[in-house]
């Protein structure tokens, strides 16, 4: 039997700061619509973390998008004196190839004066960086 013989399920967990709160969840495969998954994530505490967990089956030649949104806890707002996000996204070991897209949309009235890597690409209080996910990425930026 050629490699993959069959549906893969996976397992993703996506750590955030303590105290961070799920807002959204969804799932698409093959470019379809997004699905509500929101019920199916769940919340946990490990290492001094929030952990945002879900499970989902993946068929050979299939591919998937999933969107997990989050707000900071209070004492990490933006909006007072914390003006630094940073964000370190570690590649999965034996994966190749998964495409990536990180948004980050700082509170109104704010403006991204630095950022890291150089790839990311910004306008006023929007950050972008897509790619693919082929090593670690190393996200930074400050606000005023």
């Amino acid at each position: 039997m050629a490699w993959p013989g069959g549906p893969y399920t996976n397992y993703v967990r996506i750590y955030v700061p303590n105290g961070a709160k799920l807002t959204g969840a969804r799932l698409a495969k093959n470019g379809f619509e997004l699905q509500d998954i929101f019920g199916e994530v769940s919340t946990s505490v490990e290492l001094g973390k929030t952990v945002l967990s879900t499970s989902f089956v993946l068929q050979p030649q299939e591919s998937l998008r999933l969107e997990l949104s989050y707000d900071l806890p209070a004492e990490l707002s933006l909006e007072k004196e914390v003006k630094d996000y940073a964000l370190y996204w570690q590649k999965q070991a034996g994966t190749k190839g998964d495409l990536f897209r990180f948004n980050f949309r700082g509170p109104f009235g704010t403006e991204i004066t630095t950022y890291k890597p150089a790839e990311l690409g910004k306008e006023k209080n929007l950050a972008v960086l897509e790619g693919v996910l082929d090593w670690d990425w190393d996200i930074g930026l400050s606000l005023k």
